[in-house]
């Protein structure tokens, strides 16, 4: 029986949460899915008939047991049907673990010598991809971990071994000696923290980087398309035809190492087409993206749309990621940039000027920002900073604010370029947690506002208050239609005590404008008027 390292394109898949049909797989948590997006390895199970012990644990002793048997020749690699899975066990002393069922070998059929050359220079490659990654890895151990002669001597035989049989062009042997050389190091803490540190290094770096990997690749692939619809004979337009189609699919995952390669060969490609200048200027003529035309629109509820996979988890940047999808996550510029905001010794926030300039990050539900307000508001130890709250974050320019404010479902509804955009600025400690306010008490906070709402639209059905009311209209427009016939003064200095929260909810700064009813009824319908 051999372990074989799973490809980049099944990887992908797992991390997306589908199934894959390579037959039975191991992997190191007892779930596939989770190791490949975790960036753990997972293995498909090769050769013949063997047995299988895998076991992990955790600091408090709480681990998982697993052991299978399986004859791997007798599982087709592309079989749809399904296979059980190695049985997990943890029986209670007495019980007895139930036999695991061998699907039957299928009819023998007389091969294809054409598919037989296929499938074996496939897994060749993909075993000397293995070993190469695999031989570096060790070889980069060995070099930061000083070991004994004797250990040293026995992962150089290894490794030794290894590096003979990738010369052989024989996957089977290649496999066998990836296991001896996992064997040889697999007794050893100084490797097992040095895999997991090399895991978390990558995924920074994936956090890192990711984003502007895609920014370049989504402005390549567009480039490429449009040069090649104006330029179908040129001499350079199949091969700029081949690099469109290979990028594509890659813009789709989250995987910096094959997606840098492409961007990287690409541009030179670019280069040695002498159509530099042209990529150059197509990136001066894009369009920037319109503001939206009505200001503070509803929101769906906070469901994903996009999956939170998708994105690079490190111990940094899981706090935004991970959790209940109500939660609301403040984080504050920590960098040396930021336009007000800073820690003093006794780690207090203080904001030159008496300023705080805050964001709101993605399309939250209505009602946040006054909700965003009133926490910062308690958080911050000087009364007279003033909060100004200036809408929707520019994430092309995130240093120009001092907090930014998402709930965690409108972070992961927004797009991925945006959320990178984010991650990055937390990644290179741009960004830090500022404060977050649970499900709990946003759902307190919205009840509240909601008890109020239906008391007063109550009190209008029937008739019971004198007095005046504001109808937010969202239309963006600034102005504020005052409709009163009579006391205007009064009227004013009333709506200027308010006029702090009221710019909140029109997400604009608030013109007083005195107009008639018939004035302002006609304003609303021209979008003259954002409030009444």
């Amino acid at each position: 029986m051999t372990l074989i390292p799973l490809d980049a394109d099944n990887l992908e898949t797992l991390r997306n949460g589908h199934e894959i049909h390579v037959g039975i797989v191991m992997d190191f948590l007892g779930d596939a899915k989770a190791s490949a997006r975790e960036g753990l390895p997972v293995y498909r199970v090769g050769g013949g008939a063997g047995y299988i012990w895998s076991a992990k644990y955790d600091d408090s002793g709480t681990g998982r047991l697993r052991i299978a048997a399986v004859n791997a020749s007798m599982i087709a690699s592309d079989s749809r049907q399904p296979v059980n899975p190695p049985y997990a066990y943890a029986p209670a002393p007495d019980s007895v673990p139930t036999p695991i069922a061998i699907p039957a070998p299928a009819p023998s059929a007389t091969p294809d010598p054409e598919k037989v050359e296929a499938d074996h220079a496939a897994r060749l490659e993909t075993a000397i991809t293995a070993a190469r990654t695999q031989l570096k890895d060790a070889e980069a151990f060995i070099q930061g971990h000083p070991k004994s002669p004797d250990v040293l001597v026995t992962y150089v035989k290894a490794m030794r071994a290894l590096s003979d049989a990738v010369n052989t062009s024989n996957p089977e042997i290649i496999e066998r000696k990836i296991i001896e050389l996992s064997a040889a190091f697999g007794h050893d803490p100084d490797y097992q923290r040095y895999l997991a540190d090399r895991g978390e290094a990558k995924k920074r770096q994936s956090a890192q980087f990711l984003g502007d990997a895609l920014l370049r690749g989504e402005q390549q692939h567009a480039f490429l398309l449009n040069y090649i619809a104006k330029n179908p004979l040129s001499a350079a337009a199949p091969a700029l035809g081949d690099l469109a189609q290979q990028i594509a699919p890659l813009l789709k995952r989250s995987d910096l190492a094959p997606l840098q390669a492409m961007v990287d060969k690409i541009d030179l490609a670019i280069r040695e087409a002498d159509i530099e200048d042209d990529f150059v200027a197509s990136q001066k003529d894009q369009p920037k993206a319109a503001a939206p035309l009505i200001a503070n629109a509803p929101t769906p509820s906070p469901t994903p749309t996009s999956d939170a996979s998708q994105l690079p988890i490190t111990e940094r940047n899981k706090f935004l990621i991970e959790g209940d999808l109500a939660d609301v996550e403040i984080l504050y510029n920590a960098s040396a940039s930021a336009p007000h905001i800073a820690l003093n010794l006794r780690g207090e926030y203080v904001f030159a000027d008496n300023q705080a300039s805050v964001c709101l990050f993605g399309e939250n539900p209505d009602g946040f920002a006054v909700s965003v307000k009133k926490t910062l508001s308690d958080a911050i130890p000087s009364k007279s900073v003033e909060i100004a709250i200036t809408g929707t974050c520019d994430t092309t320019n995130l240093a120009s604010y001092d907090i930014v404010a998402t709930q965690r479902g409108a972070f992961l509804r927004s797009s991925k370029s945006a959320a990178l955009a984010l991650i990055k600025a937390i990644e290179n400690d741009d960004y830090r947690r500022f404060v977050t306010i649970g499900a709990a008490t946003v759902g307190k906070v919205a009840d509240g506002e909601r008890a109020k709402i239906e008391q007063i639209k109550a009190n209008v059905s029937d008739g019971a208050p004198d007095g005046y009311g504001i109808v937010l209209l969202k239309t963006g427009s600034p102005n504020l239609c005052v409709a009163v016939t009579d006391k205007m003064n009064s009227h004013r200095e009333l709506l200027l005590r308010a006029s702090d929260k009221i710019a909140l909810d029109m997400q604009s700064g608030v013109v007083l404008k005195s107009a008639t009813i018939d004035d302002a009824f006609i304003g609303f319908q021209k979008r003259q008027c954002g409030a009444i």
